[in-house]
């Protein structure tokens, strides 16, 4: 039987009952929904509205340790990827093992596996 081509089907398969289901982190999304109305003159800022979720994720096991230049000196980056089942938005957040992580991102559709590549980024609870 000649080669025709990656089959999307069994990768898809392979995803879902081998890695997310054996190698995946559960984690909790933070999913951005929207803000309430500020009134900087009263003092109230506008706040930030979430929704939480318990997903599966896979992150990279090698984060992408660059330097970036801040007016304050050279800053390690330490900017991950990871895949998810969903899409992530710019302003989503995951929590994982008691750290929380910025979708720093759109994320990027891997559409032979199914899933979706967002990168991260280590950030203040």
């Amino acid at each position: 039987m000649p080669y025709r081509g990656p089959d999307p089907h069994r990768i898809q398969r392979q995803m879902s009952e081998n890695h997310f289901a054996h190698v995946g982190q559960v984690v909790t999304w933070r999913q951005y929904i929207s803000a309430s109305a500020s009134a900087a003159v009263a003092g109230f800022d506008s706040t930030p509205y979430y929704r939480e979720q318990t997903i599966t994720a896979l992150f990279n096991p090698l984060p992408q340790l660059g330097e970036i230049q801040t007016p304050a000196g050279t800053v390690e980056s330490g900017i991950f990827s990871v895949a998810t089942r969903q899409r992530l938005g710019l302003r989503d957040e995951l929590i994982w093992n008691g750290e929380n992580y910025r979708v720093e991102s759109e994320s990027i559709e891997a559409k032979i596996a199914g899933i979706y590549i967002s990168r991260i980024k280590h950030g203040m609870p």
